[in-house]
């Protein structure tokens, strides 16, 4: 049984890696963050990321998740039952609150988070397939956000005996704003620049033409058109203009 811990030099600076090669599953601390991980799985930590109440579990082989540089992580939940799952957060300046990554059937699956992101309670679950799941650069989640890649559970047609709600994928492009308490379920495609409203279910693929705009209903729909988002304030914003 061993840990070994080495650096690395990247274009976003140095990072942590972290080779899980173990006779058995075992149990690692790193600043705040816990890891248990099973044999031949490879972990990239940031060293200068700052972990809360934070874990990493991975029961299979052959995956890999990269964490990148933070303000805070405070209650990350990556949690990993199956084998050559990829998992990627990319480095932000901002704080990340309460992301939980869960994949507990199904191979092969990858979640991969953008740089820039601002996250206060989002839950990507992926549990059956191989679907991924992909979000952009320099996006914003609310509270209560879930995504899902697939039901869960089999809807099958009666004729032919076999399930029709396949997983799939969900795609999130950049500078997306999530707002508090929405679902966004398989095969979605959110275009970038837009604005998910507080409460929406999100079950359909928007394009390009839906860029800069507001999603929101249920179902959602386009709601406005011709808008942008920034994360300061409306009073920040109109004492510039």
């Amino acid at each position: 049984m061993w840990v070994i811990i080495l650096l690395w030099l990247s274009s976003y600076g140095l990072h942590y890696v972290l080779f899980c090669a173990l006779a058995c599953s075992t149990m690692v601390m790193i600043q705040g963050l816990t890891v248990q991980a099973d044999a031949s799985n490879r972990l990239k930590i940031s060293p200068s990321a700052r972990f809360e109440g934070s874990r990493i579990m991975i029961s299979g082989h052959g995956c890999n998740v990269s964490v990148g540089s933070a303000r805070i992580y405070r209650g990350l939940l990556i949690h990993l039952d199956g084998n050559h799952k990829h998992v990627e957060i990319g480095d932000t300046d901002d704080h990340i609150i309460n992301l939980k990554v869960l994949s507990q059937r199904g191979e092969g699956q990858s979640a991969v988070i953008g740089t820039g992101l601002r996250c206060n309670g989002m839950e990507i679950q992926m549990t059956d397939g191989n679907a991924a799941f992909r979000m952009g650069n320099d996006c914003m989640a609310s509270w209560g956000v879930k995504i899902r890649t697939s039901d869960g559970h089999a809807i099958i047609d009666i004729a032919s005996g076999k399930a029709i709600n396949i997983p799939q994928d969900v795609v999130i492009g950049d500078r997306v704003w999530l707002c508090e308490d929405i679902k966004i379920l398989k095969g979605v495609l959110i275009p970038s620049d837009t604005i998910i409203a507080s409460g929406s279910v999100i079950a359909r693929p928007f394009g390009p033409e839906d860029s800069c705009s507001v999603i929101g209903g249920c179902p959602g729909r386009v709601l406005k058109r011709g808008v942008r988002w920034d994360k300061r304030s409306p009073s920040e914003i109109n004492a510039l203009v």
